[in-house]
């Protein structure tokens, strides 16, 4: 279950979830809902990248972590520390930013993942 006890409370960096979206997981992959009640989670992690008078903030692609499982994002905190100084002005506050989100376990994007793969097709006309 999520902290607090609650099934439809968030963990930090979500929204909140309504009993919409949970059912609506359930109905579609029982097994990731199971998983996410654990613990499990998906995040990116950002990072900055800088050539002299321009920076660019970006983040990984999304990544899944099984419940339990930690990781914070060495290879994106590596790539800040070398690249992303070097902007001005923006560089050093984007680097600070972007090494600081991976160190404390990335930003989570769960449930903007859950609403994508529950979410309704529409046909295209």
């Amino acid at each position: 279950m999520a902290k607090g006890g609650s099934k439809t409370e968030p963990r930090a960096g979500d929204d909140q979830w309504s009993e919409a979206d949970w059912a609506a997981l359930e109905a579609v992959d029982p097994g990731m809902a199971k998983a996410i009640r654990a613990g499990a989670r998906f995040v990116v992690f950002p990072y900055c990248v800088s050539l002299i008078l321009v920076s660019f903030k970006r983040s990984s692609g999304v990544i899944y972590l099984a419940p339990g499982e930690k990781t914070r994002g060495w290879e994106w905190i590596l790539l800040s520390a070398i690249a992303g100084w070097w902007g001005v002005p923006w560089g050093p506050f984007w680097t600070i930013r972007s090494i600081n989100e991976c160190l404390h376990g990335g930003i989570t994007v769960t449930g903007a993942m859950i609403r994508a793969r529950t979410k309704p097709v529409r046909p295209v006309a």
